[in-house]
């Protein structure tokens, strides 16, 4: 089995080799599909790091004798 970073260095190969199997690659769908996933996960991950942030500082705020109900509300709703 291959890494996906393999299938986005060598498309054009696979792609060739596929072809004399009878198989037609979509190297353009598959590329487009690829950019997508990345695009997801960085987001995901951006708003890991956020919702780690501002749970951080809710911890801090709540110690402090704050209210925090709303930044909480906030975060479940990106959770």
């Amino acid at each position: 089995m291959h890494d996906l970073s393999y299938f986005r260095n060598n498309l054009a190969s696979i792609e060739q080799r596929l072809s004399t199997r009878g198989f037609k690659l979509e190297t353009e769908a598959f590329a487009a599909l690829d950019a997508d996933r990345r695009r997801a996960v960085t987001e995901t991950e951006q708003l890991k790091a956020l919702r780690n942030t501002e749970s951080t500082w809710i911890a801090k705020l709540r110690k402090a004798g704050e209210d925090t109900t709303e930044r909480q509300q906030k975060m479940r709703e990106i959770g």
